[in-house]
């Protein structure tokens, strides 16, 4: 069942493929299902219902890329899917804009640490 079932009905096939590309594009499969069944009922289609995957999932704060868990570094660009909150260092996933604990800007701990390491590296020469 995987072609076109009527002139109003989106086939499991084709609600898989449409999840597959939204993943590409760092949509997560959750999402993805609720906005096409969004625009499914807008236009009166049926949609028939695939077996959903539920792996958890992250993206991934640097590429965008949605990368199935448990991982530690993104499978595309290699950065990490985890990160440590300067102020109470509790892990804070790379796409959050901020601590969930505390609200400390995250994205702000990423890029001292990088700054931290590559003087930490320039002051080796």
């Amino acid at each position: 069942m995987s072609g076109v079932v009527g002139d109003k009905t989106l086939a499991v096939g084709q609600v898989k493929h449409f999840i597959a590309e939204a993943a590409v594009r760092g949509w997560k499969r959750d999402d993805a299902y609720a906005q096409l069944n969004i625009y499914a009922t807008d236009k009166r289609w049926h949609m028939q219902v695939p077996e959903m995957d539920k792996t958890p999932q992250q993206r991934c704060g640097n590429c965008n890329l949605v990368n199935t868990l448990p991982r530690l570094t993104c499978f595309g660009c290699n950065h990490p899917l985890n990160i440590k909150c300067a102020g109470l260092w509790a892990r804070c996933f790379s796409d959050q804009a901020g601590c969930s604990r505390c609200g400390f800007p995250v994205g702000n701990a990423f890029w001292m640490m990088m700054s931290y390491m590559s003087l930490k590296s320039v002051a080796a020469w």
